[in-house]
């Protein structure tokens, strides 16, 4: 069972607290939900689709905000939950430690106090699981930014549950390795004109978390993490450039797709006021991203 695998001696589960039914989409009911780890109280939202009784088991697909966000903001911003087909998934939208996530080589109070994020994520499905059906060991993550670098984190830490992630806006340091007990499919869309994750690694505009790997590097780890074989031109987001690494482990594709005239952004994302086209660089609000990151997980589930 999952909860059989929770971290329990770096986190302690006390109890659970549920707010009332919240609005519900055309297809989902949407709960907020709380847990108690030890000193410190997390949450999430999650929508679940309004016949889940009669669907059998379903997929989680966990959608990590970026750093300085929280789930409430991810879920307007990102809008997931609204894709067409996204009915067909529970969507989840957890709330980060102080606004950041441990992605094991950063970032924010999330790494400052050593908290164990993939523990968190286990205590969500272990949740869920105790009032909905999952197809254990079929679920998938986005995330942008800190978001994308969790993402990264639970394809190296949760392989078993995680069968697939599509992110942007984000890289992690992986030369620690994975322990890959299972394939992990990945999906990488990344801005070229990217000044805070720099698309080519180095010092972004943040000096705090330090200089970030490049996508490229990133990219070949999972490559060959996942033992692919083959690597061919692609193409995604409405016909753009894209690079496909296949015949690997179990049939699982790692992907890139380079954003051009995109800042840090996710793609299909757009600018709220001309701070945020100053701050973060220019939107490709004309690309299908969560539609995307929607085929993907249908094409590379477990």
């Amino acid at each position: 069972m999952i909860k059989d695998i929770i971290r329990t001696s770096k986190v302690a589960f006390a109890a659970l607290c549920i707010t009332p039914l919240m609005a519900m989409d055309a297809h989902a009911a949407r709960q907020e939900r709380t847990l108690k780890f030890g000193k410190f109280e997390r949450s999430y939202i999650a929508h679940i689709p309004d016949d889940a009784d009669a669907r059998g088991k379903l997929s989680v697909i966990f959608a990590f905000h970026p750093g300085y966000g929280t789930s409430e903001g991810f879920e307007k911003q990102l809008g997931l939950h609204e894709a067409a087909g996204a009915d067909d998934f529970i969507i989840v939208y957890p709330n980060g430690f102080w606004r950041s996530w441990n992605q094991g080589d950063c970032c924010g109070p999330a790494k400052e106090h050593n908290v164990d994020d993939v523990a968190f994520v286990l205590e969500i499905l272990s949740d869920l699981h105790s009032f909905v059906k999952l197809d254990q060991g079929n679920h998938f993550a986005t995330g942008f930014s800190n978001g994308a670098g969790m993402s990264q984190r639970l394809a190296c830490e949760l392989n078993s549950e995680i069968a697939a992630i599509a992110i942007a806006g984000g890289t992690r340091d992986n030369s620690a390795g994975c322990e890959m007990k299972y394939p992990v499919s990945v999906l990488m869309m990344h801005g070229l004109e990217d000044g805070f994750s720099p698309y080519d690694g180095g010092m972004g505009v943040l000096e705090k978390p330090g200089p970030r790997p490049s996508v490229d590097s990133n990219v070949d780890f999972w490559a060959k993490a996942n033992n692919c074989a083959d690597e061919t031109p692609t193409t995604g987001l409405n016909e753009l450039a894209c690079d496909r690494h296949s015949q690997c482990d179990a049939k699982a594709e790692v992907v890139i797709c380079p954003v051009p005239e995109m800042g840090h952004w996710f793609p299909g994302q757009s600018a709220r006021s001309q701070r945020g086209l100053d701050m973060f660089g220019p939107t490709r609000d004309d690309l299908p991203g969560l539609t995307e990151v929607l085929s993907f997980f249908r094409t590379h589930g477990r």
